[in-house]
C-alpha cells in the first residue's frame, strides 16, 4: 500500500521549487559538460588511433634529392615491409595560400573520404576537408590550380596530415594557408617537375621502439648514401610531428575538465547539507507530529530523500541528453576546427558515464542520507517545540560592554556559527568557481604574450645541421623528455647548448663541458625545483638517462634548459664544433632545406595562441557553466539565510518595527558577516586558484603562471556581495507580504 506521506511530495516540489531548481541547475550543468566533453574527447582519441591503422599510417620516410635507382629501391625493399612513394610538389593557390600535391595513395597513408571519391582523371582533385572548408569548397565546385581548372571530386583527410604543419617544425598549424590534395598521375605530371620532392614512405617489417626504429632510420639513411643517392631528410612516425602532434597535444584538456566537476562536485555537496538543514528546521514540527503518530526515522528518510534523488535522475537524463547532442558538437568543433581527422565517430564510455551521473547521484544519496540520519535523531517532543540542538545546557559567552544593537548582533553571530562557517565554505567554493571560469582568459593571454619576450633573439634558426657559414650565434638544440611522470605524463624539455662568446645568453654564462644547466622558471615551478638540485632526465631515442645540476633559473615560460655547447654535444654524441640553430636579430638568408623551423619574436604570441586553442575556445562554455551555478549558489544561500530568520523578523514586525530597522537590529549582523566573509574569500580563493590552476595545466607541456590579474580576485567577491542583497530584498519582500498571524502559528503553533 502506498504511504501516505508520499502524496506530498509533488506539494514539496511546488513550495521548495527554488531549492530543487537549484539542484537541477547545478547537476545539469555538470553532467552536460562533463558527458558532452568525455565523450568527444574519448571518441576523437579513438578516431585518431584507428585513422592509423585503417589509413595504413608510415612508421617513416625520407627524402631524397633524386628518384631512387634500382639499387636504392632494393635497399628501401630489404629493410621495410612495405614502402610507397609520396612524391609532392607545392602550388601556390593564391599569394598567401599554398597546396601539398599527391599522387592517390594506394597502400600507405592512405585517405578517408568525407564526401566524394578519389580522382581518377587528369582534370580531378581531391580536397582536405580543412582547406575546403577555409574556401568554401564543395565537391563539384571547380579550382584552379598551376593555371589549369580542375573540377574537386572528393573531400579526404590523410592520416599523415592530421595536423596541417607546412615544416615539420613548425609549431602553429595553418589550415587556412596551407593544406594537401590528391590528384590521379596524369593530373599530378600535368603540374610540372619543377621543385618536386621524392619522398618515400615505409612501414617497418616488425613492430619497433622509438629507439630501434631511430637506429633502423640510420641504417637505412646510410644503405641509400652508399648507392649514391643524397638523402635531404629523415624521419620517423614518433618525430613527424604532422602525425604525432595531435596525439602530444592530446589529455592536456582533461585536467582543466576534472577541476571544474571536483569544484562542481563539492559545491553539490554543500549546498544539498544547507538545503536539508533548513529544510528540517522549517518542518520540524512537522516531523514530531509524523513521529508521534508511528512513521519511523528510516519512512522519514525515505520521504526526504526521494525529491533530490528525482531531481537529480531528471538532471543526469537531460543533462546527458544536452551534452551528447548540443555539448558533444561544441567539444567536437574545438578538435575538428583545428585537426584534419577522420570522419568522427561516437564512442560511448563507460568510465565518462560513471563520473559524470553515477558520482552525483550516489554524492546525493550519500550526503542526504548522512544529513537525514544526523537530523532526525531527536525525539518527537524536541521536533514539536523545535529544539534540534544538542543536549546540555551551555553557558552564555559574557560579551564586552557595548551598545545594545551591537550585543544583540554579536549574539546572534555567536548562536549562528555553525550556519555562518557553512556559509562561508560556500562562498568560497563559488567565488572559487566563478574565478576560475573569468580568470583563465586572462591568464592564458599573458602566457602567450611572454613567449615572444623570454626568446634570447628576434629569430631563432632550427636547422638539420651545420651550414659552414658563421653567423656568430650558432647554438645547439636537443629535445629529450623528463623522467618521471608529472600530470600521468613526461614532460618534452628541450636543451640549448651555447658558448659564452656568443652575444646572446651572456647573463647565463656557462662552464664548458660541464653536466650543469641553468632551468627555466617553467621547470623550476612545474617540477618543483630549486637552484643546486639536480634534474633527471631521460633520451628515449638513445635510450639512456641524464643527468644535470641546475646553477640557475632563466625567466622563461617554456621548459626549457641553457647549458654548455660543448657539454650537450657530447650527450648528443656529436663533434665539439655541431650546431644544429643561429639565434639572430636580423633575417638570415639560409637555404630552406636545411631549416626546420624559424621562430620569430614577433609571432611567437600568435603560436601561443594556437598551442592554447583548446583551452582558450573551452573557455566560454566553462565561465557559462561556472556563473550560472555561482548565481544559484549565491541566491539559495540569500534565501536560506533570510528564511532562517523568519521567525525574528515576524515577531519583530508584530512589534512594528519597519523594514530598516529590522535591517539594522536582525540581518545586519548577516550582511556585516557576508563583507568579511567575501573579503577573506580574496586572498583565499586566489591561493585555490593557484592549487587548481596548476592541477588544471598539468599536462600542457608548458608552465601558465596560474596568477590572474589582481582586478579579477574583487569580481567574485562584487556579484556575490550584489546578488545577496537581491536575493535577500526578495525575500524580505515576500515575508513583508505574508500573513503574520498564519506566520506565527506555523512558527510557534
Amino acid at each position: 500500500m502506498r504511504t501516505p506521506i508520499s502524496k506530498r511530495i509533488c506539494r514539496d516540489f511546488r513550495s521548495n521549487f527554488i531549492r530543487y531548481a537549484a539542484i537541477f541547475t547545478i547537476i545539469f550543468c555538470g553532467i552536460a559538460l562533463g558527458s558532452g566533453f568525455f565523450v568527444v574527447q574519448k571518441s576523437v582519441l579513438q578516431v585518431y588511433e584507428a585513422s592509423l591503422i585503417d589509413g595504413n599510417a608510415e612508421d617513416g620516410q625520407i627524402s631524397v634529392a633524386f628518384p631512387l635507382n634500382e639499387q636504392g629501391l632494393n635497399a628501401l625493399r630489404h629493410r621495410t615491409k612495405e614502402a610507397e612513394k609520396i612524391f609532392s610538389k607545392e602550388i601556390a593557390y593564391t599569394q598567401e595560400k599554398t597546396v601539398r600535391a599527391f599522387v592517390n595513395r594506394k597502400t600507405i597513408n592512405t585517405a578517408a573520404y568525407y564526401e566524394g571519391r578519389p580522382p581518377d582523371s587528369a582534370s580531378e582533385v581531391s580536397i582536405d576537408r580543412l582547406f575546403a572548408e577555409a574556401n568554401n569548397w564543395r565537391v563539384g565546385d571547380h579550382v584552379a590550380f598551376g593555371g589549369k581548372s580542375y573540377v574537386i571530386v572528393g573531400v579526404m583527410a590523410l592520416p599523415d596530415y592530421s595536423t596541417m604543419l607546412k615544416q615539420r617544425g613548425d609549431i602553429m598549424a595553418d589550415d587556412t594557408h596551407f593544406g594537401s590534395a590528391l590528384f590521379s598521375q596524369e593530373g599530378f605530371d600535368a603540374l610540372g617537375e619543377d621543385a618536386l620532392t621524392y619522398t618515400y614512405s615505409f612501414r617497418w617489417t616488425l613492430p619497433l621502439s622509438d629507439k630501434e626504429s631511430l637506429e633502423e632510420l640510420t641504417r637505412l639513411t646510410e644503405s641509400l648514401i652508399r648507392e649514391g643517392h643524397t638523402v635531404t631528410d629523415a624521419v620517423i612516425r614518433p618525430l613527424n610531428t604532422n602525425i604525432s602532434y595531435f596525439r602530444d597535444d592530446m589529455g592536456g584538456d582533461v585536467p582543466m575538465i576534472l577541476t571544474l566537476l571536483v569544484m562542481i562536485f563539492l559545491l553539490m555537496a554543500f549546498l544539498f547539507t544547507v538545503i536539508i538543514k533548513s529544510t528540517i528546521e522549517e518542518e520540524a514540527p512537522v516531523i514530531g507530529t509524523l513521529l508521534s503518530l508511528g512513521y519511523r526515522r528510516g519512512e522519514l528518510i525515505r520521504y526526504y530523500m526521494s525529491l533530490p534523488l528525482l531531481i537529480t535522475l531528471a538532471a543526469a537524463l537531460f543533462g546527458n541528453v544536452f551534452g551528447y547532442t548540443v555539448m558533444k558538437d561544441i567539444f567536437l568543433d574545438l578538435y575538428y576546427s583545428h585537426y584534419s581527422l577522420f570522419p568522427f565517430r561516437l564512442t560511448l564510455d563507460a568510465g565518462a558515464f560513471i563520473l559524470t551521473s553515477s558520482l552525483p547521484l550516489v554524492l546525493i544519496a550519500a550526503v542526504n542520507f548522512l544529513a537525514l540520519r544526523q537530523k532526525l535523531r531527536f525525539s518527537p517532543l524536541r521536533f514539536l517545540r523545535r529544539d534540534l540542538k544538542k543536549r546540555g545546557v551551555r553557558k552564555a559567552f559574557r560579551l564586552p560592554v557595548l551598545p545594545f544593537l551591537s550585543r544583540f548582533r554579536l549574539r546572534v553571530l555567536l548562536q549562528n556559527k555553525v550556519l555562518f562557517l557553512v556559509m562561508f565554505v560556500g562562498l568560497l567554493l563559488a567565488n572559487l568557481l566563478l574565478l576560475y571560469g573569468v580568470s583563465a582568459a586572462p591568464i592564458i593571454d599573458r602566457y602567450t604574450a611572454q613567449l615572444g619576450e623570454s626568446m634570447p633573439a628576434r629569430y631563432e634558426y632550427h636547422l638539420r645541421g651545420p651550414i659552414g657559414s658563421s653567423f656568430g650565434g650558432e647554438f645547439t638544440v636537443y629535445s629529450v623528455q623528463s623522467e618521471k611522470n608529472y600530470g600521468g605524463r613526461r614532460l618534452m624539455i628541450t636543451l640549448y647548448g651555447y658558448e659564452n662568446e656568443m652575444p646572446y645568453l651572456r647573463e647565463y654564462p656557462v662552464t664548458p663541458g660541464a653536466p650543469e644547466a641553468y632551468a627555466s622558471r617553467g621547470i623550476m615551478e612545474k617540477m618543483k625545483l630549486r637552484v643546486g638540485d639536480t634534474i633527471d632526465l631521460y633520451d628515449k631515442y638513445q635510450g639512456r638517462p641524464i643527468r644535470l645540476k641546475l646553477i640557475g633559473q632563466t625567466d622563461d615560460a617554456n621548459l626549457n634548459l641553457h647549458m654548455s655547447r660543448e657539454a650537450l654535444n657530447q650527450l648528443m654524441q656529436r663533434d665539439s664544433g655541431y650546431y644544429n640553430g643561429i639565434f639572430s636579430d636580423e633575417k638570415l638568408d639560409i637555404d630552406e632545406r636545411m631549416i626546420v623551423r624559424v621562430l620569430d619574436s614577433d609571432k611567437m604570441e600568435e603560436a601561443g595562441r594556437s598551442l592554447t586553442l583548446f583551452v582558450r575556445k573551452i573557455i566560454p562554455p566553462v565561465l557559462v557553466v561556472s556563473v550560472a551555478i555561482f548565481l544559484v549558489v549565491v541566491l539559495v544561500l540569500s534565501h536560506v539565510i533570510v528564511q532562517r530568520s523568519a521567525h525574528s523578523i515576524c515577531c519583530l514586525r508584530v512589534f512594528g518595527y519597519t523594514r530598516q530597522e529590522i535591517g539594522k537590529i536582525y540581518l545586519g549582523v548577516t550582511d556585516l558577516a557576508l563583507i568579511v566573509f567575501e573579503l577573506v574569500s580574496i586572498p583565499a580563493g586566489a591561493y585555490l586558484l593557484k592549487v587548481s590552476m596548476t592541477f588544471a595545466m598539468s599536462k600542457f607541456n608548458a608552465y601558465i603562471h596560474p596568477v590572474a590579474p589582481w582586478p579579477y580576485y574583487f569580481i567574485p567577491a562584487a556579484v556575490g556581495i550584489l546578488l545577496y542583497q537581491l536575493g535577500k530584498a526578495l525575500q524580505m519582500r515576500r515575508l513583508e507580504r505574508a500573513d503574520l498571524s498564519e506566520a506565527l502559528k506555523e512558527n510557534f503553533g
